[in-house]
Protein backbone atom coordinates (compact mmCIF):
# COMPACT_ATOMS: atom_id res chain seq x y z
CA UNK A 1 0.00 0.00 0.00
CA UNK A 2 2.81 2.29 0.85
CA UNK A 3 3.79 1.85 -2.33
CA UNK A 4 0.99 2.70 -4.07
CA UNK A 5 1.13 5.69 -2.32
CA UNK A 6 4.51 6.79 -3.38
CA UNK A 7 3.33 5.78 -6.84
CA UNK A 8 0.66 8.27 -6.75
CA UNK A 9 2.11 11.10 -5.62
CA UNK A 10 5.27 10.20 -8.04
CA UNK A 11 2.77 10.64 -10.63
CA UNK A 12 1.92 14.09 -9.51
CA UNK A 13 4.72 15.14 -8.95
CA UNK A 14 5.97 14.32 -12.78
CA UNK A 15 2.88 16.33 -14.02
CA UNK A 16 4.16 19.38 -12.58
CA UNK A 17 7.31 18.93 -12.93
CA UNK A 18 8.79 19.58 -9.25
CA UNK A 19 12.33 17.38 -8.96
CA UNK A 20 13.24 15.48 -5.64
CA UNK A 21 15.70 17.80 -4.97
CA UNK A 22 12.40 20.52 -3.90
CA UNK A 23 11.22 20.54 -0.67
CA UNK A 24 7.85 20.19 -1.48
CA UNK A 25 5.10 18.36 0.92
CA UNK A 26 2.38 16.05 -0.61
CA UNK A 27 -0.08 18.11 0.99
CA UNK A 28 1.25 21.62 -1.04
CA UNK A 29 1.09 19.30 -4.40
CA UNK A 30 -2.24 17.71 -3.82
CA UNK A 31 -3.56 21.11 -3.03
CA UNK A 32 -2.09 22.94 -6.44
CA UNK A 33 -3.42 20.49 -7.95
CA UNK A 34 -6.67 20.64 -6.56
CA UNK A 35 -7.00 16.67 -5.92
CA UNK A 36 -6.64 14.12 -3.64
CA UNK A 37 -4.86 10.65 -3.33
CA UNK A 38 -7.48 8.66 -6.07
CA UNK A 39 -4.91 5.52 -7.03
CA UNK A 40 -5.83 3.66 -4.26
CA UNK A 41 -9.41 4.30 -4.13
CA UNK A 42 -9.54 3.29 -7.64
CA UNK A 43 -8.16 -0.13 -7.04
CA UNK A 44 -10.31 -0.48 -4.15
CA UNK A 45 -13.61 -0.17 -5.68
CA UNK A 46 -12.31 -2.14 -9.11
CA UNK A 47 -11.73 -5.26 -6.29
CA UNK A 48 -14.59 -4.81 -5.70
CA UNK A 49 -16.36 -4.77 -8.73
CA UNK A 50 -14.53 -7.62 -9.35
CA UNK A 51 -15.84 -10.15 -6.36
CA UNK A 52 -19.67 -9.07 -7.42
CA UNK A 53 -19.20 -10.58 -10.53
CA UNK A 54 -17.64 -13.62 -9.20
CA UNK A 55 -20.53 -13.97 -6.43
CA UNK A 56 -22.86 -13.63 -9.17
CA UNK A 57 -21.35 -16.47 -11.51
CA UNK A 58 -23.35 -19.60 -10.37
CA UNK A 59 -21.85 -22.25 -13.09
CA UNK A 60 -18.47 -22.11 -11.74
CA UNK A 61 -16.87 -22.25 -8.47
CA UNK A 62 -14.60 -19.30 -9.61
CA UNK A 63 -15.60 -17.59 -6.27
CA UNK A 64 -14.52 -20.10 -4.21
CA UNK A 65 -11.40 -20.07 -5.76
CA UNK A 66 -10.64 -17.02 -5.41
CA UNK A 67 -11.38 -16.51 -2.07
CA UNK A 68 -9.21 -19.33 -0.87
CA UNK A 69 -6.36 -18.10 -2.98
CA UNK A 70 -5.30 -21.25 -3.70
CA UNK A 71 -5.38 -24.37 -5.93
CA UNK A 72 -4.76 -27.81 -5.53
CA UNK A 73 -1.28 -29.34 -5.70
CA UNK A 74 1.40 -29.73 -3.48
CA UNK A 75 2.63 -26.73 -1.40
CA UNK A 76 4.92 -24.21 -2.73
CA UNK A 77 7.74 -23.16 -1.13
CA UNK A 78 8.02 -19.47 0.08
CA UNK A 79 5.51 -17.09 1.60
CA UNK A 80 2.02 -18.14 1.43
CA UNK A 81 -0.24 -16.83 -1.46
CA UNK A 82 -2.58 -13.43 -0.64
CA UNK A 83 -6.22 -14.64 -0.52
CA UNK A 84 -8.74 -12.46 -1.94
CA UNK A 85 -10.48 -12.26 1.49
CA UNK A 86 -7.33 -11.21 3.27
CA UNK A 87 -6.30 -8.59 0.70
CA UNK A 88 -10.31 -7.14 0.40
CA UNK A 89 -10.47 -3.17 0.78
CA UNK A 90 -12.00 -2.31 4.81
Amino acid sequence: MILLHMTDMWFYRLILRVKWTDKRTNESILKELKTERTLLNLIKARKLKYVGHALRNHRTSLMKTVCEGRLDGRKRKGRPPMSLLTNSPT
